[in-house]
């Protein structure tokens, strides 16, 4: 992160985002929780949203809990999290590669709350591990990562030779600066210089539980529910690192949880709307707004039994990683690449099957970069990279 001093200096200045989207931010994965290969995280199947309970249409909203504040001991590392990452039963929770190609894989053993961090900058040669006690996320930032604790509550930048550093945040609000990080805390979000492990905080919404960034846009929801049965539900973007903000709010059924799809700055926004309080989690159907606001028109889906793991775009196109489940009696009776076609999911032959086609894959992460959004994809203990938007597939050494 920027030495404070200097990033105070630059608050006046709004940044220029050429850079940014040409590099491309990366986005938080898109997990759902209660579908196939997403049960791990289910904290993190509601992505970007903070929501509210209210009595009725008119009572005001009251401000949304924050995280809990567990406070984790530095350094991070435990004993022995090579018992963790080359565990046989250990898989991928969490993955991001640098763009010297340098990766960051968290493993996870199922019913232990540890995770294991491994980090190499040479395909696994060599490599440095560390260990969380609790769940984590890593994002990839020049030649370095920058992680942070599943509560939100620590941040702290790794290099390729083990050393963590905690980030200090001070200063005042300043707009996301080109090479900055954007991260959500459970004190607000952030903007972290990776190189000097500083950030200053971002102005951002009230009562969003979490800001999304990718491709230099930044986005939240927040939500409203009522008595009626209904939810009112804000969308709130910004193209210009937080130096300012706007909304657009929208009205969904009281059991919906709206996805935001990642979508660069200048292009159009997209919402997936999710059906909650079934096992499957299915899909109910598409927002899209043009990119320089109004309101959403929204699109119903209306095809077989549908749940996601991931969804990116590709020159407009809305993608799926996902299951169609039948009548939903038994386990998926067919899984990949689906676009979305006007409220139908149009299956995209892969030449990758292994990786796509399976119920066990989950999207880790999407990053904007120039030849399209770049992938990765794990599948139980196998990592796989994709930097044409899911045409092609190259498997990573992870650990």
């Amino acid at each position: 992160m920027h030495d404070i001093a200097q990033a105070a200096a630059d608050a006046a200045q709004v940044p220029s985002f050429d850079e940014v989207l040409r590099k491309g931010q990366r986005r938080r994965n898109v997990r759902n929780g209660l579908t196939a290969g997403g049960a791990a995280l289910a904290v993190a199947s509601i992505i970007g949203i903070g929501q509210l309970v209210g009595t009725d249409a008119d009572k005001e909203p009251e401000p949304a809990p924050s995280p809990p504040s567990t406070v984790i001991e530095d350094p991070p590392a435990g004993e022995g999290p090579e018992r963790i990452v080359d565990h046989p039963n250990a898989v991928v929770g969490d993955a991001a590669v640098s763009e010297s190609g340098a990766t960051a894989v968290f493993w996870r053993v199922v019913n232990r709350e540890q995770w294991g961090l491994a980090v190499s900058g040479d395909g696994f040669v060599t490599r440095s591990l560390a260990q969380l006690p609790i769940p984590g996320y890593v994002v990839a930032a020049g030649d370095r990562f920058v992680l942070s604790d599943q509560t939100q509550s620590r941040v702290w930048v790794a290099g390729l030779d083990g050393e963590w550093t905690r980030v200090e945040v001070s200063g005042s609000d300043a707009p996301v600066a080109d090479g900055e990080v954007p991260v959500s805390t459970s004190d607000g979000l952030v903007a972290v210089d990776p190189d000097r492990a500083r950030a200053h905080p971002v102005d951002a919404p009230e009562q969003a539980f979490r800001i999304d960034a990718y491709g230099g846009r930044l986005t939240a929801i927040t939500s409203v529910h009522h008595d009626s049965g209904t939810q009112t539900a804000t969308y709130h973007w910004s193209d210009d690192g937080g130096a300012s903000w706007h909304t657009t709010s929208f009205d969904a059924d009281y059991m919906w949880i709206p996805q935001v799809v990642p979508s660069a700055a200048g292009t159009e926004h997209a919402i997936a709307m999710v059906s909650d309080g079934a096992t499957i989690g299915p899909l109910a159907g598409v927002l899209t707004m043009p990119a320089d606001g109004g309101s959403f028109a929204e699109t119903e889906y209306d095809g077989e039994l549908a749940s996601f793991s991931g969804v990116w775009t590709v020159d407009g196109e809305i993608r799926f990683l996902g299951d169609l489940w039948g009548d939903g009696s038994g386990p998926p009776r067919e899984s990949g690449v689906y676009r979305w076609a006007d409220g139908q999911l149009e299956r995209i032959p892969s030449s990758a099957p292994e990786v796509t086609d399976v119920d066990d894959s989950t999207l880790m992460d999407v990053v904007d970069t120039a030849g399209g959004p770049t992938l990765l994809i794990a599948v139980d203990k196998r990592l796989f990279e994709s930097t044409d938007g899911g045409g092609t597939w190259e498997e990573l050494a992870a650990r």
